[in-house]
């Protein structure tokens, strides 16, 4: 790169000084050459420092925390299998109970029928008009309506141990699923997610997968 000149020039106003390039700037100059190193800016590679230890500070703390808390995933690991249990017997007894609580409003939809029968029969009888050959079906209706209310009273104290365990199962299933989160916690997993009683009997084989 050449030096300038300087030139005077008069004027009206008095003297100027004026300055002129005797050659140009070779503008290839300031384009950087290729595969020239472009260093990373201070600010930012303290930036991924920073970064760096604090990863390497939380996963150290995790690691600790797994391998001081085994003791409390195992026993989280357990609870859950009883918490599956509870929650496949729970529908189970649920499905029990229903269906026997249809069994006998059924029986006792019978029943009142040959109750009627029975009582027309009766009245029949007291007027005296309880024929003989009236007689086998006034002993049939009886004999029916006797069979079945045996039948429907078994029913009924089937239905109240389903309900019992059901209410039972509920109360067990709550209990684990309590003892869980907590343990999950302290284990540092607090979003353990324990399975729900749908998904506990499908899980055991007691209702099939939708």
């Amino acid at each position: 790169m050449s030096t300038p000149t300087v030139q005077q020039a008069g004027s009206s106003g008095g003297e100027a000084l004026y300055c002129r390039w005797t050659s140009h700037v070779s503008w290839a100059s300031a384009i950087p050459r290729i595969g020239a190193q472009v260093s990373i800016p201070q600010r930012i590679l303290g930036l991924l420092v920073v970064f760096a230890a604090v990863l390497a500070v939380q996963l150290g703390l995790q690691l600790y925390q797994w391998s001081t808390t085994g003791e409390e995933r195992a026993e989280v690991a357990a609870l859950r299998e009883e918490a599956v249990d509870e929650g496949a017997r729970l529908i189970a007894m649920r499905a029990r109970a229903d269906t026997l609580a249809v069994r006998v409003r059924d029986a006792d939809e019978t029943l009142n029928s040959l109750r009627r029968n029975i009582d027309r029969f009766e009245r029949w009888s007291q007027q005296g008009r309880l024929s003989a050959s009236l007689f086998p079906a006034y002993r049939d209706e009886v004999e029916s309506y006797r069979s079945l209310a045996y039948e429907r009273n078994a029913l009924l104290r089937e239905l109240e141990r389903a309900s019992v365990e059901h209410r039972s199962a509920v109360v067990k299933y709550n209990e684990l699923t309590a003892r869980i989160r907590v343990l999950a916690t302290e284990a540092g997993d607090p979003y353990f997610r324990v399975p729900t009683p749908a998904e506990a009997a499908v899980e055991r084989g007691v209702l099939t997968p939708p």
